[in-house]
């Protein structure tokens, strides 16, 4: 087990209170905390959870030892990796779990190299779609991390220098997983800047602010611009084989252990190839946040 210090900044609050509150512990996770022997002690002393903290005080918590992955036994590139998180280069036609009669997924994958590694992804990229994986080692910081991504786009056409689309999505009547947009739907947002056109194509950098099934997908088809490679969507193939998504920049922020990661993942040889990407043009020139949108309270 890892012990993790956490220095108490405001007054008099209860352990249950701080732990949800600053750390953002479930009450499952806090439960579990209980259980185990030297759980959470507070400036080395056993502690309950309804005793009260005050500032300057050391509260430590204790999580799973972590387990680093060796690269070489693994067929997925390891973009970073620490105590807490580790990210992957998923690459395109891989499904994060196993899907129907899909035998190449990372999960099983893991599972049969490291048996006693807990598979605990933050979000999932579909199968066709490249790039960032974030997964966190520990049940500690599940609740407690910021995730900030943005994806990266092929679509049909000259897509507009810049733009939000605001419009819900929901199944398409009759199918078990072609999404569309219109009335009914769950709420979704996507921004997006282009980031270049090459004549006949547009390379657009998007953040998503909700987090639907197909959501860049279906918003680019529904403006006229489908993604190229997916035909689900109305995207032609002669280019790309796949959609062309990839999710090139994953930000972490973990206030409570002090982190700030970012890690990029470069353009895939496919991608480059789809909107002639220029050989000295790389996924860092493209990596700044410019995006406003807030959401109304």
């Amino acid at each position: 087990m890892r012990t993790v210090e956490f220095t108490v900044q405001n007054e008099s609050i209860s352990v249950k209170d701080y732990l949800k509150k600053h750390l953002n512990i479930s009450t499952r996770s806090i439960i579990e905390l209980k259980n185990t022997e030297g759980g959470l002690t507070l400036n080395g002393n056993k502690i309950r959870t309804v005793d009260i903290l005050k500032k300057g005080d050391i509260l430590s918590v204790c999580v799973e030892d972590s387990q680093f992955l060796n690269q070489a036994l693994i067929p997925y590139n390891i973009l970073y990796q620490d105590e807490d998180y580790i990210v992957f280069n998923k690459p395109a036609f891989t499904t994060v779990y196993k899907s129907g009669k899909e035998e190449n997924n990372i999960c099983d994958t893991l599972g049969a190299l490291y048996p006693n590694f807990t598979f605990r992804p933050f979000y999932r990229l579909d199968k066709n779609t490249s790039g960032t994986l974030l997964l966190a080692k520990n049940s500690l910081i599940m609740q407690g991390t910021k995730i900030n991504k943005l994806y990266y786009a092929v679509c049909h056409g000259e897509v507009p220098p810049c733009g939000i689309i605001n419009e819900p999505i929901s199944l398409e009547e009759g199918s078990v997983i072609k999404r569309r947009c219109g009335f009914g739907g769950q709420e979704a947002v996507s921004e997006f800047e282009r980031i270049l056109f090459d004549g006949e194509n547009s390379l657009v950098k998007v953040k998503i602010h909700t987090g639907r099934t197909h959501q860049i997908r279906v918003h680019f088809s529904y403006i006229g611009h489908p993604l190229l490679g997916d035909d689900l969507y109305g995207g032609k193939q002669d280019k790309i084989l796949r959609q062309a998504l990839h999710c090139g920049v994953c930000r972490v922020n973990n206030s409570a252990i002090g982190k700030n990661i970012e890690v990029l993942s470069e353009f895939p040889e496919d991608f480059r190839n789809a909107v002639k990407i220029k050989a000295a043009l790389n996924i860092s020139d493209f990596k700044e946040d410019k995006f406003s949108y807030k959401k109304d309270p």
